[in-house]
C-alpha cells in the first residue's frame, strides 16, 4: 500500500507545476523509493510529454467512468522505480467531476504497492483540486516570483479555507450557500483593509468558527515552493508569501525552498527528457533532491526550521 500521497498544485497555469512534480518524483526514485505520479490535469494533461511519453490512450477518464480501475491504466516509465497514470488530454472541455471522485482516487492509489503517490493538479482551486487537497498527506503549491502567480497563491489559500468552512456547515452557512460565504468573504475583505485583522480573528469575532479551526488546519498545513528563482530577492518571496498567509489568514505555511531559473530547462522540454535525467549534476538537480529529503525526513525538516528561527 502507498505510505504517502502528496498533491502538487498551483494558483495559475504556466508557472511550472508539472516540471516540479516531475523533477520531485524522480528525486524520490534516486533515494530508492517506488514512486507513481499521476497526472490529474483534467483537460490539458501533459505530464507525459515532461517525461518523454507519448500521450496514453488509456488515462484517468477510464477510471473516473468506472471503466477501468487505477492500476489497469498505469505505465511503467524508462525510469527505474517510477509509473505513471496519464491525466485526461483527449477532450475539447475540461472533464466533469463528481464529488467524491477526487477521494476516491486517493483511496484507490493508497492501496498501490508504491512508497509515495504524486498528484500533479491542473491549475487553480477548483472543486477536485480542493477535494484532493483536504484528503492528501502533502498540500505543495508552487509559485513563481511574478506577480500575478503570488497573488493566485494567495486565491488558492483562500478558497481552501473557505471550502473548508463550506464543507463543515459553520453558521451561518447551515445549507453550504455560496452566496452566503461570498457575503462573509467580502465582509473580511473590506475589514482587513481597514483595520488589518486577520481572517481566523474575523471568523472568531463572529462566532463563526471554534478557536481551534485554524489548529486543525495548521496540522496538515501547505507547503510553498518558489520556481524560477533568479535573485534573492526572488527568493525571500517565498518567506514573505508565509507571512503575509499567517497575518491575513491565520494560517501557518511553510516556505520548502527554491527552485533556480535554468536557462537549460526548455532545452530538456524540448528533447522530451526529464531535466534530472539529461543534467542530474546541476544546482537545479541538487535543488530537487534537497527538497525531496526534507518532505521526506521530518527530523531534517524540523532542523532547518529551528535553523532559519
Amino acid at each position: 500500500m502507498a505510505n504517502f500521497v502528496w498533491a502538487i498544485g498551483a494558483g495559475k497555469g504556466g508557472v511550472g507545476k508539472t516540471f516540479v512534480s516531475t523533477n520531485l518524483a524522480i528525486s524520490l526514485t534516486k533515494l530508492n523509493f517506488k514512486v507513481l505520479i499521476i497526472d490529474g490535469d483534467l483537460s490539458c494533461a501533459n505530464l507525459h510529454t515532461a517525461l518523454g511519453l507519448q500521450a496514453q490512450q488509456e488515462n484517468l477518464s477510464a477510471f473516473f467512468r468506472s471503466k477501468k480501475n487505477l492500476r489497469e491504466i498505469v505505465t511503467i516509465t524508462e525510469i527505474p522505480n517510477l509509473q505513471f497514470v496519464q491525466g485526461v488530454w483527449d477532450q475539447w472541455s475540461t472533464f466533469e467531476m463528481k464529488k467524491g471522485d477526487g477521494i476516491r482516487l486517493i483511496e484507490e492509489a493508497r492501496k498501490l504497492n508504491y512508497d509515495y503517490v504524486l498528484i500533479d493538479l491542473g491549475p487553480g482551486a477548483n472543486n477536485f483540486n480542493l477535494e484532493i487537497f483536504f484528503a492528501v498527506d502533502e498540500k505543495i503549491l508552487v509559485s513563481t516570483p511574478e506577480p500575478t502567480s503570488v497573488e493566485k497563491t494567495y486565491r488558492f489559500v483562500e478558497a481552501f479555507i473557505f471550502e473548508t468552512l463550506k464543507s463543515k456547515n459553520i453558521a451561518p452557512v447551515q445549507a453550504n450557500s455560496t452566496e452566503n460565504l461570498e457575503d462573509v468573504l467580502n465582509e473580511f475583505r473590506y475589514c482587513s483593509e481597514k483595520s488589518f485583522i486577520s481572517l481566523n480573528h474575523f471568523l472568531r469575532e463572529k462566532n463563526l468558527i471554534s478557536p481551534y479551526f485554524f489548529d486543525e488546519l495548521n496540522q496538515n498545513n501547505f507547503k510553498i515552493i518558489m520556481n524560477e528563482v533568479r535573485s534573492q530577492q526572488d527568493l525571500n518571496l517565498g518567506y514573505s508569501i508565509k507571512s503575509v498567509c499567517y497575518k491575513f489568514f491565520g494560517l501557518e505555511l511553510e516556505f520548502l525552498g527554491s527552485v533556480d531559473f535554468d536557462n537549460a530547462v526548455w532545452q530538456s522540454v524540448r528533447n522530451r527528457e526529464p531535466f534530472l535525467i539529461e543534467k542530474p549534476h546541476t544546482i537545479l538537480s541538487n535543488q530537487f533532491i534537497s527538497l525531496t529529503k526534507i518532505l521526506t525526513t521530518p527530523e531534517l525538516h524540523a532542523q532547518i526550521l529551528r535553523a532559519v528561527v
